[in-house]
């Protein structure tokens, strides 16, 4: 019950990430306390010269192909609203036919206007030919790309979902409706590569079944968006720690994918080969275990746009030797920079807020090294009902075949050997004759023509 949520200010501190998170959001309609900058056209203009630097972003693409401006005209209202409901998962974009004969053509595109969906990641498009409107255009592109939202009716079957993702962030939502909302499905869709989602029907008499999950969470807080951290849950605890946030039934599939982002990085779960050159690529601090990290360090943390882990100077002696550590230190990592200090003794939140901050500043005195070590472990086995039935097919095929080895070499042994020696010659006979006929020419019969009769 520990880390369960608890009712404070959370809804302000989604608040605060949210409107820090879509400052530089901007549309040509009033979008309140999220229009920050001069308003500007949302809609990014494509031909075929910039078609692949604008869609190298990574992020999915909706984009209306049209023949004459005033097919474009008419539908931008519609692609302005699209931006306000999804504009941090989308990208907005037209594209005139006649600027981008060679991009039409790979879409396959035989009417004015059509509307596209377009991956940036995979390359794959797809032709939306339905109404254009908000619901239908997203309903659409969710399916296409594949939301992976997963219902869970206990505390007992979230912890066992959890476990089977432990390199993600975890996301659910509690909900009194009998649908997921479409805005949590489409961040579910854009999101999965870094977030797995889950969601779970509330009613008065589901809610007991979640004491861990929802603590004193009652009724009327819901619809609630749980967030857990990357961590690994143990069979007692959820791990954690949990980030509560009772969520509005306006926040839209943008605020979700703000809220995703400040939060998708892991505190201090197990660095490995896997996760390493993830966790290393900028700046990160890695805490070097054999002592307990205190807590309100990993709740501080957990809020800091910074990423974190732990390793084992058992398993990793490089590290140890590198950088003179003893467990319980950090390390603060510019592996580009090729740069680290050592944090000792740090046993409260103020002290590591402090070198965080100086870090930023630039007033942190950091050692120069030739080379940042590399994590060798590859990372643990995570062990699914599918990959268990995997491996036990595997095995019974190998033992098949083990048999049948066993058997023909019993036979063979129990022939006279006189058997065995017509056997070979027979085959070397057959093989011959198989090799002639295919070396030699062929010989084609004259065709007979009635014509010349």
């Amino acid at each position: 019950m520990d880390n369960a949520p608890k009712k404070d200010h959370s809804v302000d501190v989604a608040r605060q990430i949210i409107n820090r998170e879509m400052t530089s959001r901007s549309t040509n309609k009033n979008y309140g306390e999220f229009d920050r900058r001069e308003q500007v056209d949302v809609v990014i203009e494509m031909t075929d010269q910039n078609f692949q630097f604008k869609t190298s972003d990574g992020r999915p693409w909706v984009i209306l192909v049209y023949q004459h401006y005033y097919d474009y005209q008419s539908n931008k209202p519609f692609l302005e609203d699209l931006f306000q409901k999804t504009g941090l998962l989308f990208g907005i974009a037209r594209m005139q036919i006649s600027q981008s004969p060679k991009i039409v053509e790979k879409f396959g595109i035989r009417y004015s206007p059509q509307l596209v969906v377009y991956d940036s990641k995979t390359n794959n498009h797809f032709l939306f030919n339905g109404e254009m409107k908000l619901g239908k255009v997203i309903n659409f592109a969710t399916r296409k790309f594949g939301a992976d939202v997963t219902v869970v009716h206990s505390d007992e079957e979230m912890l066992k979902w959890r476990k089977q993702n432990l390199d993600k962030l975890h996301i659910i939502l509690f909900s009194d409706l009998k649908d997921v909302p479409n805005s949590f499905l489409l961040a579910a869709a854009f999101l999965k590569y870094n977030c797995v989602f889950a969601f779970a029907s509330i009613n008065k008499d589901t809610i007991p079944k979640f004491p861990r999950a929802l603590g004193s969470t009652s009724m009327e807080d819901l619809p609630t968006f749980v967030f857990y951290r990357m961590a690994n849950p143990q069979d007692d605890t959820f791990g954690g720690p949990v980030i509560p946030i009772v969520a509005p039934m306006d926040l839209d599939s943008g605020c979700l994918a703000a809220l995703a982002r400040h939060f998708s990085f892991p505190v201090f779960s197990e660095v490995n080969s896997g996760n390493y050159n993830r966790l290393c690529s900028g700046r990160c601090i890695l805490f070097c275990e054999g002592r307990e990290i205190a807590e309100d360090i990993k709740i501080g943390a957990n809020a800091m746009n910074i990423e974190t882990g732990t390793i084992n100077l058992t398993l990793e002696p490089e590290f140890k030797e590198k950088f003179d550590l003893e467990p319980g230190d950090f390390v603060f990592i510019k592996p580009k920079e090729n740069k680290y200090a050592r944090w000792r003794e740090i046993t409260t939140w103020k002290e590591f807020r402090t070198n965080i901050e100086f870090a930023n500043k630039g007033l942190l005195t950091l050692n120069s090294t030739d080379s940042i070590p590399k994590i060798q472990r590859p990372p643990p086995k995570i062990e699914t009902p599918k990959t268990k039935k995997i491996e036990e097919i595997e095995r019974a095929v190998k033992n098949s075949l083990l048999d049948v080895l066993v058997k023909f070499n019993s036979i063979i042994k129990s022939l006279p050997p006189i058997a065995v020696l017509g056997g070979l010659a027979l085959v070397l006979v057959l093989f011959g004759e198989m090799i002639s006929r295919c070396l030699s020419p062929k010989v084609e019969t004259p065709k007979h023509d009635k014509k010349w009769d």
